[in-house]
């Protein structure tokens, strides 16, 4: 799954914050130093060099939370029985959230309205021009023109080629646009709907987009909410102009 490895505020947060709290219990102000340096190393790590268990560092947070306001040595033991009960019982264990999951995010960008959609919508452009980068092929159901087939180039992905299928349920270019995704195998498994809207604003546009799915297993719902938000939901940078790339209007002088 893809997600944000440089956008770690929250994660990174639920560590530092509880090794500082029992750093400075056990050596005071050095030892808060000390133990939130080590801590935030150990994260920065996982994050880059093992992105799918990056759900432990705010695991091991709570067990640091748990030893710094218990009693030593029993917090220590309590926190460690307690960090790793509830990550069993996150990331192992089959809960899920049986009500809707609905992410949003708006975003402000430069492109226009008929730029933005051709990056949204799955089939309004050539593969690479959708918004995630990757994307290397994309073409439509024979029996069904509007099921879109698409195949996930290994750039960029943690493992392989994969292949994702949209449907789209509403398009009304380049305003609104709706479509029902699936994509991953077995439990990486993703089904749910996208939508978005544009709104024009003067020589901004405004684009609010939404990731809706049910039966999400409560770890993944945590881990994603900490992550801040689905990988199907683009940031801003996503939809950012690219350097030096200029229209005519922005570079001849007003008559």
């Amino acid at each position: 799954m893809d997600f944000d490895a440089l956008r770690q505020p929250r994660r990174l947060a639920a560590i530092a914050l509880p090794a500082a709290m029992l750093g400075f219990r056990l050596l005071g102000t050095e030892g808060a130093v000390a133990l939130v340096l080590l801590a935030l190393a150990v994260a920065v790590i996982v994050v880059l060099r093992r992105p799918d268990e990056r759900h432990w560092i705010e695991i091991a947070g709570l067990g640091l939370f748990v030893a710094a306001i218990l009693p030593l040595p029993i917090g220590i033991g309590l926190g460690t029985a307690v960090a790793g009960g509830v990550g069993w019982m996150l990331h192992r264990a089959p809960f899920t959230l049986r009500r809707k999951v609905r992410q949003t995010r708006g975003i402000q960008s430069e492109l226009t309205p008929d730029e933005l959609w051709a990056k949204l919508m799955p089939g309004a452009s050539a593969p690479e021009e959708f918004w995630t980068g990757r994307v290397s092929d994309c073409h439509a159901d024979p029996e069904d023109p509007e099921t879109l087939y698409l195949t996930l180039g290994p750039e960029g992905t943690e493992t392989g080629e994969n292949e994702a299928t949209a449907t789209i349920l509403e398009a009304k270019a380049p305003e609104l646009g709706r479509y029902h995704l699936e994509t991953g195998l077995g439990a990486e498994r993703r089904e749910g709907i996208v939508e978005f809207v544009i709104d024009a604003f003067g020589p901004t546009s405004q684009v609010t987009i939404r990731f809706t799915e049910e039966a999400v297993p409560l770890g993944r719902a945590l881990t994603e909410w900490i992550d801040g938000g689905a990988p199907f939901l683009p940031r801003a940078a996503d939809l950012a102009r690219p350097v030096g790339d200029l229209h005519d209007e922005d570079i001849l002088p007003a008559a």
